[in-house]
């Protein structure tokens, strides 16, 4: 039995109930909308209400912040010098960082020329000291997909997303390999890891579209340096080299997690549960309502405004709720 929202005072911009055309379940012919990738699930999991707005493709109006951006940008470096094989020159790394710029100028439509002179020379430096540090990776690793979506079946549901790669390590042991960047790192990271959501998703995801065992994850973690630009290029990269270079180990990272079985097969029971939630939200069966400890936190929630003032004035619609995926 379906449960009677209370009537409350609406606006007409404030959604109260789900997209009939959209479901998470897999469906013959499924619609380019449908389905759920790993973020939308967390979104899910941390606030109904913000989860609705998503679905709904609402989003706040203005720029991505920087730290989005850097990673966005260091993401398209480290995808472009692992299918190369090879090291790149520093001219071809400059020209990596200025093409993205320009090919992605909707995302820097409203960030200062400043602003992205710096984002520029961080992932610069950054890029060439990477591959110094990591020289042998083209000895070490074979990579069997990099950026790869995925898109399948699991368990009734349709599960969407997007892979960094997928790499084979001392023979045939298949990980997935995970990039992240971070400007700082919690002290109970390494221990986290060992139950991160998304990694475990993929993992199940992986075995269920390749049909092979995944060993583990991989962990690529490269802090951002947090150096002070006053508008000098070249005193900016040589703080930033200065600093890395005195303790590279402090900014290029690795973590190996192993997942037994065990770890598998109890996640998956969880997920299953989760997706069962998530559904049943969807189709109405269970009450959307806001989970006011999530506001604040490492990351405030981007819907703070939307709750506060009960309008999404400030907000814009996004034209797909998948703009990671090329559908």
């Amino acid at each position: 039995m379906k449960l009677k929202l209370k009537k409350i005072k609406r606006t007409a911009s404030i959604p109260f109930e789900f997209p009939p055309d959209y479901t998470i379940e897999w469906k013959e012919n499924n619609s380019s909308e449908s389905g759920i990738t790993c973020s939308l699930l967390q979104k899910f999991l941390r606030c109904r209400q913000a989860f609705l707005y998503t679905i709904h493709r609402w989003e706040p109006k203005g720029n991505l912040g920087s730290g989005l951006l850097y990673g966005s940008m260091f993401h398209d470096f480290l995808e472009r010098l692992y299918k190369r094989k090879k090291k790149m020159e520093s001219i071809g790394i400059k020209t990596v960082f200025n093409n993205y710029v320009k090919n992605n100028k909707h995302d820097f439509r409203s960030v200062s020329p400043d602003e992205i002179l710096r984002l520029k020379t961080l992932a610069s430096v950054m890029a060439e000291m990477y591959q110094e540090f990591y020289k042998n990776d083209f000895k070490t690793f074979d990579f069997r997909s990099l950026e790869e979506e995925f898109d399948i079946e699991w368990n009734g549901y349709r599960l969407r997303g997007k892979r960094d790669g997928l790499v084979n390590e001392a023979g045939d042991r298949l990980l997935l390999w995970e990039n992240k960047n971070y400007s700082r790192i919690n002290a109970e990271l390494s221990d986290i890891l060992h139950f991160d959501f998304q990694c475990l998703v993929y993992v199940l995801a992986t075995e269920a579209e390749k049909l092979m065992t995944v060993s583990g994850v991989k962990y690529n973690v490269v802090r951002v340096p947090q150096n002070k630009f006053t508008g000098s290029v070249k005193e900016y990269r040589d703080t930033i080299r200065e600093a890395v270079e005195s303790k590279p180990d402090y900014y290029f990272i690795r973590y190996d997690v192993q997942y037994t079985d065990r770890d598998k097969r109890k996640f998956g029971i969880e997920l299953k549960a989760m997706l069962d939630e998530c559904k049943a939200l969807i189709n109405g069966d269970i009450q959307v309502y806001k989970n006011v400890g999530a506001c604040l936190g490492q990351y405030k929630c981007s819907f703070i405004q939307a709750c506060s003032a009960n309008s999404l004035r400030c907000y814009q619609r996004k034209q797909t709720r998948f703009p990671e995926l090329s559908h």
